[in-house]
């Protein structure tokens, strides 16, 4: 007999007469193979907020949540959760809600709406009031990727607002995402439409320039900032060439012996129409943008000659911050090229003109920095 023939045999009567099977463990009696996980809770959490059961819908939803990771939908959970604290009147939870939504499925079809729902609460529960801004930051809305929750983590010297700087033909629907992502982090934000266009400076004599520039402030009011930022294009030099603004000065030169632009009675008198002219039309752009969404800040960005030496900005440059101030008395004055040295004649100046908000330096590094 082989060695292994009488193990052989008594394995092949416990198999018949004790009816014992050695063979896979499946065919065991006693092992049962494991269903499929479940999906628990997430269909309840769906009839329980349809019901309007919020306490029910965040319990199920967030039982869901934790016992479901990588599940295919945890999207839907997670946006569920945020709409019933929303609808709970828990403001933060749900605005932390809506964040943890965006930052983990950013392309899923409900993002653009979860966005909206986010920015809302902010502006309205999370972030209010708001802090007064102390210095701002000048970004471009055409920047591939512009991160504001960046900026809300690391103001260690107060709140850090910005400034969108739009191009000439912005795309309105990523301009209205960028200023939802803004308040979502709460940061405030300004818009800054251009005047100017390649090889055409901005002519205030030139209506069409001027209704064209009221056009792009209309559409940008319909979104929610805080307010508008005009650059230094608003000022027209001594030597303006735009059609308009010549055929301003050959009617002004008509009847006078010297034409300079720069000294003398005729100077005077085209400073002053050039200065008028640009404060006329940023009082177009404030009413345009009051008809829609009034009450917004406006800044106007001047060179710091305009306090320091102000009749050679006058003549050089068209810019009247007093004109200015007539026109916006709520105006922010921004600064560009302050010195150190001036800065104390800059905080007079401004006083004696009519300012009551403080002015702002523009700095090379694209800020608008509060000055003393």
């Amino acid at each position: 007999m082989k060695p292994f023939g009488v193990l052989g045999g008594f394995l092949f009567v416990l198999n018949v007469v004790g009816g014992v099977s050695l063979g896979p463990m499946s065919a065991v009696p006693n092992a049962v193979a494991s269903p499929p996980a479940p999906r628990p809770f997430l269909p309840e959490a769906r009839a329980a907020f349809d019901r309007g059961d919020d306490a029910a819908a965040i319990a199920r939803a967030e039982a869901f949540i934790a016992a479901s990771p990588g599940d295919p939908l945890l999207a839907d959970a997670q946006l569920l959760l945020a709409r019933s604290r929303e609808r709970t009147g828990d403001w933060a939870a749900a605005w932390e809600q809506y964040r943890l939504f965006l930052s983990n499925f950013p392309t899923h079809a409900a993002a653009r709406e979860a966005l909206a729902r986010a920015a809302d609460l902010a502006r309205r529960h999370v972030f209010s009031p708001a802090q007064p801004v102390f210095r701002w930051r000048i970004v471009s809305a055409d920047e591939p990727a512009v991160r504001f929750d960046r900026w809300s983590a690391n103001q260690r010297d107060g709140p850090t607002g910005a400034i969108l700087a739009l191009g000439r033909r912005p795309d309105w629907e990523t301009v209205a995402r960028l200023v939802d992502h803004a308040a979502v982090e709460g940061v405030r934000l300004l818009l800054w439409p251009p005047l100017d266009e390649p090889e055409a400076p901005f002519d205030p004599f030139d209506d069409v320039r001027v209704r064209a520039s009221e056009d792009a402030y209309r559409a940008a009011a319909r979104l929610p900032v805080d307010g508008f930022l005009v650059g230094p294009a608003l000022s027209l030099g001594a030597g303006a060439r735009g059609l308009a603004a010549q055929r301003v000065m050959e009617s002004l030169s008509q009847g006078m012996l010297t034409r300079s632009e720069t000294s003398g009675r005729f100077a005077w008198a085209w400073a002053g129409l050039r200065a008028r002219a640009s404060a006329r039309a940023l009082g177009r752009f404030v009413q345009t943008v009051e008809r829609v969404q009034p009450g917004r800040m406006w800044f106007a960005a001047v060179s710091a000659v305009a306090v320091v030496h102000p009749t050679a900005a006058i003549l050089q440059e068209g810019e009247d911050l007093a004109e200015l101030h007539r026109a916006v008395p709520r105006l922010v004055p921004v600064l560009i090229g302050v010195d150190a040295a001036d800065r104390e004649a800059i905080g007079v100046g401004i006083s004696r003109v009519g300012f009551s908000a403080p002015a702002f330096g523009w700095t090379s590094d694209r800020e608008l920095v509060a000055l003393p």
